[in-house]
């Protein structure tokens, strides 16, 4: 997934396959890594009851493969608990009193863990802070009203402020500055900034994969 001298930022889930993204040195790369395998665990002895109940047999659809590891067995399934068949059999499981362990996993997370990637230190932070136009009412409501101003800091002593009466130069600029940082953090920015940001960007069918900067 990647060498010693890159490290890891952040990923996602894509179907069967995961997106990375990975820093070496100043440079950000992204990468597709395909067909990741998604397991969950269950003691052996829950397991050793499952195989005279013929448990595995009668879900073969979902369940790929089982493997011993140590005192647990690994279940692989065709998709994450994320989906409805996945989530039916754990509950299955549960009703049994079953313990499963991470089942919580992404397929990400789950291929963080098993290849003991090393996590990118150093990071480029990026503060910011955004200003809207007020006038159509007191109360903002996302994505209503036209940006007037996005101000921003990062952790290296560099800041920044644009304004324009043309919206498209403000969300532009914003945009071109977010991909040069590994991480965006502002005050409530997951409910107001960030979605604001993503309405108006929208308007002009301007775009940004927000997974790349957590």
């Amino acid at each position: 997934m990647a060498d010693k001298q890159t490290k890891i930022i952040t990923g996602w889930d894509s179907g069967k396959n995961i997106f990375v993204v990975m820093k070496r040195g100043d440079e950000k790369v992204i990468k597709c890594v395909n067909t990741v395998e998604w397991y969950f665990a269950i003691k052996q002895s829950d397991c050793d009851a499952l195989v005279k109940d013929n448990f595995f047999v009668k879900n073969k659809d979902i369940i790929k493969a089982t493997k011993k590891h140590g005192a647990f067995v690994q279940i692989y399934c065709n998709e994450t608990a994320r989906s409805f068949e996945t989530a039916a059999l754990i509950q299955q499981l549960k009703s049994k009193n079953i313990l499963c362990y991470e089942t919580d996993l992404s397929r990400t997370k789950r291929a963080f863990i098993d290849r003991n990637v090393q996590i990118a230190d150093n990071l480029k932070l990026l503060y910011f802070d955004i200003e809207t136009d007020d006038s159509t009412g007191p109360t903002p409501k996302v994505g209503r009203d036209r940006l007037v101003s996005w101000a921003a800091c990062n952790n290296r002593g560099e800041s920044w402020f644009f304004t324009d009466k043309r919206e498209t130069k403000i969300l532009v600029a914003a945009i071109e500055l977010i991909r040069k940082h590994d991480v965006v953090i502002g005050l409530n920015s997951s409910n107001f900034d960030i979605p604001y940001l993503i309405a108006r960007m929208e308007k002009y069918n301007l775009t940004h994969n927000w997974k790349e900067t957590p």
